[in-house]
């Protein structure tokens, strides 16, 4: 009887935990970092990444977390795919030879519900990004500031279910950190910096690395698998490098991103194979932020980027009808024109047009068809239309008191890539500081994603088009993904420890994978 009523009681108890889904997070970890700060140093951390403007993390209308330059040291992460193993909410596993992260349950194919942004600018790749175990090796970061959940407010709708926003390091002088190991044969990183003013600075870094990766397939398995099947491995001619400068009111940064990696869709097709994945992203980015007034602040960003994945052979096509080679690639271009306001008592205004198009060039796929007919000739065009965005924005921050405020804000968007159509997003917030060491928030977020042109407007593959036949089970996207999240997020501190825990309830509509 006693044994029935403790089995109970713990099922009771289980029940309650996942069906209401509690993260919770101690940033207590480190042993010359977070335990020698304060109470108030822990309080005081800011972010931007949410709103962004400066604000204090607990202010902020979203579940965030931040990982700072000592804190990544101490705990010795190297790679995203480390970080974001432990993010309440995250989970990272692999997926043939490459690292995707899920988060809150939605377990996608690839890291694309994800959006990572480089100092505030966003830097989504072409198509399933390889961001988690490539040459992002943390080491020219001042901070990681991780946000569970669609708060994507000021990001075009293009992202769904969380952001990382990476900040990197600003020094004066020159660093060199270099690794190498058993499973790491070199990871080398220089940083350079010059800070001229306060707001006149100059930093450079750039990092290369080799990975070993490692069997992850059962004994059973391994029979099925021809060729490499190293997971997380990373080869040569992989790299991570920012160029940041600021003077006065302008802001320029120059982005270089490439992985290489095994493929093992194409290796798995013939031991003779030696298929290769390369992800790359190059962008120039520009933002001016001037005050016009001390109330009124006027925002300028553009942004232009070259971005190309693909899968192919290496030397020559692979072997007959047993894979395909893979390219897709675009030309990003962006724009938004913003304001800021504070002359209204005890509101922070910003509103927004932001403006997008994306030219597609080199969308093919090569099949060395014999038996499957028709034979597809070398790179079939999958691919070539134009599209173009359209979004507005506009936000509300009320604080009402030291203790009370609302954030409420509202965004609609426009692809071409679905038409006429305009689809509305946004956000609302009640953010109370109950006591000096307790804070709750309640918020809503609902997010919107446009499929990529690849997955919207592919010519051959997809249901009821002529590609090979294992292209044809699925229909080209027509809808763009909604994410609505419901979430009650409370934050308290004892000594120098911060704890937080969060209930939520999401819901997605014409999920995308």
């Amino acid at each position: 009887m006693h044994k029935m009523t403790y089995r109970l009681c713990l099922f009771l108890c289980l029940l309650f935990f996942t069906s209401a889904v509690v993260a919770t997070q101690i940033d207590n970890a480190g042993t010359d970092t977070f335990f020698d700060m304060s109470l108030a140093e822990l309080m005081d951390i800011q972010i931007t990444t949410v709103s962004r403007i400066e604000e204090l993390r607990d202010d902020a209308p979203g579940n965030i977390y931040v990982y700072t330059r000592e804190l990544i040291k101490s705990r010795g992460y190297r790679s995203l795919k480390e970080l974001l193993q432990t993010v309440p909410g995250f989970t990272v596993y692999h997926r043939d030879l490459h690292f995707v992260a899920g988060v809150r349950g939605l377990n996608a194919n690839d890291n694309e519900k994800i959006t990572l942004l480089i100092n505030g600018q966003e830097l989504n790749g072409a198509q399933e990004p390889g961001i988690l175990n490539g040459p992002i090796n943390l080491d020219n970061l001042e901070r990681v500031e991780v946000v569970v959940g669609p708060s994507s407010f000021f990001q075009r709708a293009n992202t769904l279910a969380a952001t990382i926003n990476l900040i990197t390091n600003k020094i004066d002088g020159t660093e060199i950190v270099f690794s190498a190991g058993n499973d790491l044969p070199y990871s080398a990183t220089i940083m350079m910096g010059k800070q001229f003013d306060e707001d006149k600075h100059l930093n450079f870094s750039f990092t290369t690395e080799k990975k070993k990766g490692f069997d992850a397939w059962a004994s059973d398995f391994r029979p099925n698998l021809a060729g490499g099947r190293d997971t997380g491995q990373v080869d040569d001619k992989s790299f991570f490098s920012v160029l940041n400068g600021q003077n006065g009111d302008w802001v320029a940064q120059l982005t270089a991103y490439r992985t290489v990696s095994p493929e093992l869709l194409i290796n798995n097709g013939s031991a003779g194979n030696d298929g290769v994945y390369m992800d790359e992203v190059y962008s120039l980015y520009l933002s001016n932020e001037h005050d016009v007034d001390q109330d009124l602040t006027t925002i300028f960003r553009a942004g232009a980027a070259y971005k190309r994945s693909q899968r192919f052979n290496e030397d020559t096509l692979p072997a007959p009808d047993t894979a395909a080679e893979l390219s897709v690639a675009n030309m990003d271009y962006d724009m938004e024109l913003g304001l800021q306001f504070t002359g209204f008592e005890k509101h922070q205004i910003q509103t927004g047009v932001q403006g997008a198009i994306e030219v597609p060039f080199d969308c093919y796929f090569t099949w060395n068809a014999v038996t499957n007919l028709p034979a597809f000739p070398r790179q079939t065009t999958m691919l070539d239309n134009t599209t173009a965005a359209l979004g507005f924005y506009f936000l509300d921050d009320y604080t009402f008191n030291d203790e009370l405020k609302f954030s409420n804000g509202i965004r609609i968007d426009n692809n071409t890539i679905l038409g006429s159509a305009w689809f509305v997003g946004g956000r609302s917030a009640i953010i109370y500081k109950a006591k000096e060491n307790w804070t709750t928030k309640f918020i809503y977020n609902r997010s919107v994603r446009f499929p990529t042109n690849y997955a919207a407007n592919n010519e051959v593959w997809g249901k009821g088009k002529n590609g090979p036949t294992w292209t044809r089970h699925f229909p080209n996207a027509e809808k763009p993904e909604i994410l609505s999240t419901f979430e009650w997020q409370n934050i308290f501190y004892f000594k120098n420890t911060r704890l937080g825990t969060t209930f939520y309830y999401q819901e997605l509509n014409d999920f995308i994978s």
